[in-house]
């Protein structure tokens, strides 16, 4: 709950850069030494076809752990990627990615089920697809912390 946060919230705290210092210092194979460094994620090449993959259970240990239920809002059109582009990149202003297809899963750490949700080019519809039953769910995929 809690109101949920964008795809691009997730996606900018992935991409965060990450200070690599003391214990998790890099080890430089050209000079035999641990050194500080920062750790940064970008994009080179964008795929035609992109695949994200929500990790959504928490870290804690103990009781702490669980699965995460925050909603992730997400453009059905135009999901923007291109300000995750490496410098040098021959893909600058591209990366434009449309919502087809997405995966929920309902339970809990230890067990539960998962269940497709895919548009139809041909007639624009979406279906959902639970085991053996196919539906349409309308002009929209749904959109819910399960997602």
């Amino acid at each position: 709950g809690g109101g949920g946060v964008n795809i691009e919230d997730c996606l900018d705290q992935f991409c965060e850069d990450e200070s690599l210092d003391g214990d998790d210092s890099y080890y430089c194979s050209q000079c035999k030494v641990h050194q500080s460094a920062i750790k940064r994620m970008k994009i080179f090449r964008f795929p035609k076809v992109l695949v994200l993959h929500l990790k959504r259970f928490n870290k804690g240990r103990g009781l702490g752990k669980g699965k995460l239920s925050t909603d992730v809002k997400f453009p059905c059109f135009g999901l923007n990627l291109s300000g995750y582009c490496a410098e040098g990149s021959p893909e600058k202003g591209k990366g434009i990615f449309d919502l087809y297809a997405m995966i929920n899963h309902s339970g809990s750490l230890s067990g539960g089920h998962y269940i497709a949700h895919c548009k139809n080019y041909d007639d624009g519809e979406w279906y959902c697809f639970n085991d053996s039953h196919v539906s349409s769910v309308g002009s929209t995929p749904p959109q819910d912390s399960s997602a």
